[in-house]
């Protein structure tokens, strides 16, 4: 999923502080986007759980950030179903890969790895379409997200250096995401051509030929979309179950020691 996707599912499945479980759900789109990332993959990515335990310990009041964090992973949440989208490219998969290729400055190879990332955006076309409230949140969140509080969470609970974890998370929520991008599809794509050109492949996206091409994803995604994400808030909210309330930590950790 993307910005507006990854956003929804975070606050379908957790009852809690949107803007904390939109900021946490998107705290990952920073690996592997943004060069000189001070975390792992394991960390930024799937390391919710470990900064829950650490919010918990210190600052329960901000666990909503941990959470959507989690509702982003691989593990528990929405990247999961990065396989699942791209069957929704049918019939039109070649030809969806050689647009890709072409609008991104990159191979066909590498474009198969872009697939599941542009029918993604179709997602997000129609929630930004249908789902005007939820883009007003994920556009506070952007203005207003305390870059030096989430900074310091993210510090402490991964042991990294604060400065380094703080360019990152500016990166992230005042250059490669940006409120007034959320306002079209072609914004969309903007933000997208920021992202990819942090690639290993520094993927050059023409920002016109990437609009059609998320345009025409939204297409085929129009008739399809709804369920597909009521699928992933499912799933997500049976996995995320366990971290919710501190007494579901506390029978998961039991679990795991058995």
């Amino acid at each position: 999923m993307n910005i507006l996707g990854h956003s929804y599912v975070a606050t379908k499945v957790v009852s809690g502080n949107r803007k904390l479980l939109i900021a946490g759900s998107l705290l990952p789109e920073c690996f592997p986007f943004i060069e000189g990332n001070p975390f792992s993959f394991e960390e930024i990515h799937e390391g919710g759980e470990r900064l829950l335990e650490f919010l918990d310990r210190n600052y329960a009041g901000k666990r909503d950030l941990a959470l959507g964090m989690l509702a982003h992973s691989k593990e528990f949440g929405a990247d999961g179903f990065n396989k699942e989208v791209e069957e929704y490219a049918g019939s039109q998969r070649e030809a969806l890969l050689k647009k890709i290729a072409e609008c991104s400055g990159v191979d066909l190879k590498i474009a198969q790895f872009r697939l599941h990332n542009f029918l993604w955006w179709g997602v997000d076309v129609e929630i930004l379409r249908q789902n005007p409230d939820l883009v007003e949140d994920v556009q506070s969140v952007i203005k207003t997200v305390d870059v030096e509080g989430v900074s310091s969470s993210l510090s402490g609970a991964f042991g990294r250096e604060e400065g380094a974890v703080e360019r990152v998370v500016r990166v992230l929520f005042r250059d490669i995401y940006r409120p007034e991008d959320l306002d079209s599809v072609e914004g969309l794509a903007r933000i997208w051509t920021r992202q990819a050109a942090g690639l290993p492949e520094k993927d050059r996206v023409n920002i016109l030929r990437a609009t059609e091409v998320i345009e025409e994803c939204a297409g085929l995604m129009e008739n399809h979309w709804r369920g597909l994400v009521k699928t992933v808030e499912t799933k997500v909210g049976e996995n995320l179950r366990p971290f919710v309330s501190k007494e579901g930590i506390g029978k998961r950790n039991k679990e795991q020691e058995i």
